[in-house]
């Protein structure tokens, strides 16, 4: 019937709306990112910044939901990390990725990290050391000197998670899915030391490694809110969440 629109059409017409209304709040996510890695093929810098990372025998392998080459896998021993240029010292900031942990060490000092600065800033999963074999934990350096620990719960085997830590000059707190998982005091920030590495500790050689796959890392010298987190994990973890597939289309990977 002329002028009139099929629901279909109209669904499809609302849903494109909504897509490109989320993309302009993606946009808002880009503010004080220092540097991303897609993983989309190669470990390049997707920002101007120009902090392109090199590969030390990671593989490419497929996303949390299968698309080829586009994650990196790590083997757990100290020949599969990716080194980086950056050296992160923000006085508050955010580091988060996407991984899946497929086995892991236990013991004292067997971390097993998905991002290592020296002992300045550390996330990935803890060891007997801090009481946390085999759970979530986000470390950083303060002011004071003091190496302050965010200790999460255990992790699943297998399963894709995405992973933030943020400090923002007075406290630190983990993320697990968009949802805070634990917070602790910390006041200030001691600096860097070293650059930061992907899949290993940044000085220490035999410990310290990932064993399982890394997707979408990125480096903010801001502290994301609450609300930012969630926007970034909006992919698979629930029905009412968007898809992978949109929020990737979102930010362009």
């Amino acid at each position: 019937m002329a002028g009139t629109r099929s629901v279909p059409f109209l669904l499809v017409l609302l849903a494109t709306l909504l897509m490109f209304a989320g993309a302009g709040m993606a946009q808002d996510i880009t503010e004080g990112l220092v540097a991303r890695y897609k993983f989309t093929g190669d470990a390049l810098d997707a920002t101007d910044g120009g902090a392109d990372a090199t590969v030390h025998g990671a593989t490419l392998c497929p996303d949390p939901v299968g698309q080829p080459d586009r994650a990196y896998c790590f083997d757990g021993t100290e020949y599969d990390y990716i080194s980086t240029p950056l050296e992160v010292q923000s006085a508050a900031g955010t580091v988060s990725a996407w991984a899946r942990v497929d086995s892991f060490e236990t013991g004292f000092n067997r971390l097993n990290l998905i991002l290592g600065q020296w002992d300045n800033l550390q996330l990935g999963l803890g060891d007997s050391s801090l009481g946390a074999d085999g759970q979530w934990v986000f470390r950083f350096r303060n002011a004071a000197n003091s190496l302050r620990t965010v200790v999460g719960p255990l992790a699943v085997v297998g399963q894709w998670v995405h992973v933030a830590g943020v400090w923002t000059g007075s406290e630190l707190i983990l993320y697990l899915d968009g949802e805070p998982a634990a917070t602790v005091s910390s006041a200030g920030s001691a600096g860097a030391e070293g650059n930061l590495m992907i899949g290993r500790h940044s000085h220490l050689y035999g410990q310290n490694y990932w064993f399982g796959a890394i997707d979408d890392v990125r480096v903010y010298d801001r502290a994301l809110t609450a609300v930012e987190i969630d926007l970034l994990t909006e992919m698979y973890t629930g029905t009412e969440k968007r898809t992978w597939g949109a929020i990737k289309a979102m930010y362009g990977k």
